[in-house]
């Protein structure tokens, strides 16, 4: 096989697995878009894309007649770049293998061969995931994989640095974030200082709040850039989902409970999420019922809740597994019905159940089965895991004509895409999948 590879994390994880293909007597090949490409990348192989992005669809062609490409590798779907490779590759039927964060965590990432997250080929139906864990063996007890912060937060100074320092080879790279290292780094920097100085103080207020047996429901924030919620919601960014929420909340919910809202802990864009939510909370009168907490949704906030409410976020997949009632406000890869709420924002707040086990269960199966894989990216341990556990999953996708491997005949493909169906309230959309059979995957 013949594997080329594209962006991936700001981590050796890339370079690590096609040391291991090439190893196992692979061909490797790299396509670097700027200079922290560059920096993670180690192996011989590498070309520099130095063209307009409008340009890089017939370079990449071009690249895998070449090379005789037989696999592409990449980091997410959305990015502009990797859109217009995956559309190559598909019309010339050449295998994708797509990582992302884990739909489940900690402890795993994404591996798919179709798409991730919204384009992900699992399916819409709770009843094909019953169906489909009835045939699997238990999910696996994953090593547990300790995150290792700081060295992510180097390798990404590492990235962005060697990015700078090269600007003027790859002067026509257009980074995918909306705004530049310094603005991140310089906010980030800011909310870090932040809750170290009063990181005793949020844990004091949650305490309070878990210790009053108050009903309180939760809202854990997503980066506002988050790929998820410019491509996969019907929203164009948190402000719109903050006020959907508190204009809901203040309307319909319980007179006596909370919502707390936290901010998502690696946020680093540059509007004032606490201000932004006290005026929205004020503007709908339940600014006395409406906490803001930074740093991200500890297990325990999440437990003591009566429900938790997420646009895409996998701190609903937390939810589910801890027996909360979840709600999604987009079509998420765990929003089926017997999961998650269906009726409504408005009625969630008084009416919304925990999800049966069972069909939890069964729904992180097939999950865990199909597309999570024991490992992280940035840490030397986790890179370890992932690579040994992504190897042979990539080869013998590779090697098959049906890229799913669980049930032979049975693939997942997308069904009502056009005109998908909104929530008059919620401005979900409807965008079930359905369970055939046929002899190849199609999208």
């Amino acid at each position: 096989m013949s594997y080329l590879f594209l962006q991936g994390p700001a981590s050796m994880f890339f370079c690590e697995l096609a040391a291991a293909l090439r190893d196992r007597g692979h061909r490797v090949r790299r396509i670097n878009f700027n200079g922290g490409d560059r920096a993670f990348w180690r192996l011989p192989g590498a070309t520099d894309y130095l063209g307009e992005q409008q340009n890089f669809l017939s370079f990449i062609i071009r690249q895998f007649s070449e090379c005789a490409i037989t696999d592409l590798v990449l980091l997410g779907d959305c990015r502009p770049l990797h859109k217009q490779a995956l559309e190559a590759a598909r019309f010339f039927g050449i295998k994708t293998h797509i990582f992302e964060e884990g739909y489940i965590r900690p402890n795993w990432i994404t591996l798919e061969q179709s798409g991730v997250n919204g384009f992900s080929a699992l399916p819409r139906d709770i009843g094909a995931f019953m169906l489909a864990a009835g045939q699997l063996p238990a999910a696996p007890i994953p090593a547990e994989i300790h995150a290792n912060l700081p060295r992510r937060a180097i390798d990404d100074v590492i990235y962005s640095v060697s990015t700078w320092l090269m600007a003027w080879r790859y002067a026509n790279y257009k980074r995918h974030w909306p705004y530049g290292q310094i603005t991140e780094y310089f906010n980030g920097g800011r909310r870090l200082i932040a809750r170290m100085i009063k990181g005793r103080s949020y844990a004091r207020v949650i305490a309070k709040l878990i210790e009053s047996r108050r009903k309180y429901y939760v809202f854990p924030m997503q980066v506002d850039v988050d790929s998820q919620i410019i491509f996969h919601s019907q929203f164009k960014g948190q402000a719109a989902v903050i006020k959907l929420i508190l204009r809901s909340f203040a309307r319909t919910a319980p007179k006596d409970s909370l919502l707390a809202i936290t901010e998502h802990p690696l946020e680093t864009g540059p509007i004032n999420w606490k201000k932004l939510v006290a005026e929205q909370a004020a503007a709908f009168g339940v600014m006395s019922r409406v906490i803001f907490l930074p740093g991200g949704s500890p297990a325990e906030l999440l437990a003591g809740s009566r429900g938790i409410v997420v646009v895409n976020s996998t701190t609903g997949h937390q939810g589910l597994e801890l027996g909360i009632p979840v709600i999604a406000l987009s079509p998420a890869v765990f929003n089926l019905e017997g999961i998650t709420f269906q009726a409504g924002l408005d009625r969630f707040w008084s009416e919304a159940r925990p999800a049966s086990a069972d069909l939890v269960d069964a729904y992180r199966k097939v999950v865990i089965h199909r597309t999570q894989l024991n490992g992280g990216y940035f840490s030397k341990e986790g890179r370890a895991f992932a690579v040994a556990n992504a190897v042979p999953q990539m080869e013998a996708a590779s090697c098959r004509d049906d890229i799913l491997a669980e049930g032979a005949d049975m693939v997942f493909t997308p069904g009502c895409l056009p005109g998908r169906e909104r929530d008059a309230e919620t401005g979900v959309s409807d965008r079930r999948m359905t369970l055939v059979r046929q002899e190849k995957f199609t999208w």
